[in-house]
């Protein structure tokens, strides 16, 4: 038998137009079954006729173009992605996200999916230099208490804090350093203890002043809470950063920011609500998210760790520090610029909106520090997530720049950041000048309570007052002008000591 002949390539082809009028009648149908009949009633059983490939193939292609959808078709092979150049190729800017982003969690990549909500990880030593721990808070301890610095940070004014500071004694450090030399032969849940143990402390749980069991005045004590979810919450005033475009323009939350922002840090450092008194209780919600089941808020510093030492553990906890920072940062601004808008002002004081952040790989660590970008107008750009210092906990003065960071991080979050939470939020719900009063446990929401003796709120207000009545005398004396009472009166930031970093 010899083998049939190929067709020629120029043979005609009925259009698919054609093809599905022919076969869209039932005499057409007929005539396919028949001539497929005859061709296979001209040969014996025992002698059945060459097939036709081509025929086939035609016959395959006239019946798909019939009813093609209930066909099973094999796959067809991948194709080369378009060159970068093609305006209309795929890119990481216009593919939409899906729960399947936080797959990229640790991976170059990933960090496209957080530019597009304005989050930007700096870790580049030709950016991100190793700043000194006093002058990135402009804060100094005294020569006498370095070795005892538990016994500094618990006497300061407003603090209700005792057990989360740590100390740079040399018994201390040397136990930190012979810790992480031998868990390296030890597993990654005993690494987390260590960390707990060595650098993560926590206050003793107290009942919170909404249940109406505390009512001794008091300021924001600091929670740590494990394994917190930071997701956010479409019926509460907990948002994810908003997707932002090239115009500027912002738009909504969507199921994949619920799914970016599904996460759980290691650990995160909230501020307990023990400085409301009941009456502001319901009101505080409106404007602050109160995490259950301790009705946490205003996150302040988290942590990510984990037990080895590798480029994709330093990057998946400096993405899951980078997303935990950018939803406590976003939701801090709002109620900052609601703040702003009751009181007609427009200047955001981006100075002391911050997030700090502490990554510990292995025995290798880095502090991070995210700052918030706002535009000339106002608005909200993003953040900056910054590595300002890292280390390694097997060197003994590393170990203490370490322990410095993380006390420094807690003065600052039970400093500044609970103050201007408080003032903010005093502001937003309407007790008292500057959120004083109302806001301290056992105070009255006319500002007739106790105030606290942190120098904040009203205080620092006539503080302001008072410098700004200096400066019109020097200026009526003739003895020039004060460059930082200026500034103050143009409504720039200043810089003080206790309050911001340089």
């Amino acid at each position: 038998m010899s083998p049939r002949k190929p067709k020629p390539q120029h043979h005609k082809i009925k259009s698919e137009s054609s093809r599905k009028e022919s076969l869209s009648s039932p005499s057409s149908l007929t005539s396919i079954s028949q001539s497929t009949s005859s061709s296979s009633g001209s040969a014996s059983d025992d002698n059945p006729p060459d097939t036709d490939p081509y025929r086939t193939h035609d016959l395959w292609e006239q019946v798909a173009a019939v009813n093609p959808t209930d066909l099973i078709v094999a796959p067809k092979p991948p194709t080369a992605p378009k060159a970068p150049s093609d305006p209309k190729a795929p890119s990481t800017m216009s593919k939409p996200l899906s729960p399947d982003t936080t797959d990229m969690l640790g991976t170059p990549e990933f960090e496209a999916i957080l530019a597009l909500r304005g989050i930007k990880v700096l870790d580049d030593v030709r950016v991100a230099k190793t700043q000194d721990v006093w002058q990135h808070f402009g804060t100094s301890l005294p020569d006498a208490f370095h070795g005892n610095e538990p016994a500094y940070y618990k006497n300061l004014p407003g603090v209700q804090a005792e057990r989360i500071w740590l100390t740079t004694d040399d018994k201390t450090v040397q136990a930190i350093v012979d810790e992480w030399a031998a868990l390296r032969e030890l597993n990654a849940s005993e690494h987390g203890v260590a960390v707990y143990e060595h650098l993560l402390k926590r206050e003793c749980r107290r009942p919170v002043s909404g249940s109406g069991t505390n009512t001794k005045d008091t300021g924001f004590v600091p929670e740590r809470a494990i394994m917190h979810a930071i997701a956010p919450k479409s019926k509460e005033p907990w948002h994810a950063p908003p997707l932002l475009d090239t115009d500027d323009a912002v738009t909504p939350d969507t199921a994949a920011a619920a799914a970016l922002f599904d996460i759980r840090p290691g650990a995160t450092y909230f501020l307990s609500p023990s400085a409301f008194d009941a009456r502001t209780w319901a009101a505080a919600a409106d404007y602050i998210h109160l995490a259950p089941p301790q009705q946490l808020l205003a996150p302040y510093f988290t942590v990510s760790h984990a037990a080895v030492s590798a480029p994709t553990a330093h990057l998946t906890a400096a993405h899951t520090i980078a997303l935990a920072a950018a939803i406590a940062l976003y939701n801090r601004f709002r109620l900052h610029r609601k703040r702003l808008q009751i009181r007609q002002e427009v200047h955001v004081d981006a100075h002391a909106l911050r997030h700090y952040g502490l990554s510990v790989a292995g025995a290798d660590y880095a502090v991070w520090c995210a700052r918030v970008r706002v535009s000339p107008g106002g608005d909200w750009e993003g953040c900056t997530v910054r590595r300002v210092a890292r280390g390694s906990m097997l060197l003994h003065e590393q170990v203490r720049e370490c322990v410095r960071w993380v006390d420094e991080v807690h003065r600052w979050g039970l400093g500044v950041w609970a103050e201007g939470v408080r003032e903010d939020a005093g502001v937003c719900v309407g007790r008292g000048r500057g959120g004083v009063g109302g806001w301290i446990a056992g105070g009255g929401g006319d500002g007739g309570g106790k105030i606290s003796p942190r120098k904040a709120g009203a205080e620092r207000e006539k503080d302001r007052d008072r410098e700004r009545d200096r400066e019109k005398e020097r200026e009526k004396r003739g003895r020039g002008t004060n460059t930082t009472s200026g500034e103050e009166e143009r409504g720039r930031p200043v810089k003080r000591r206790e309050v911001g970093a340089k």
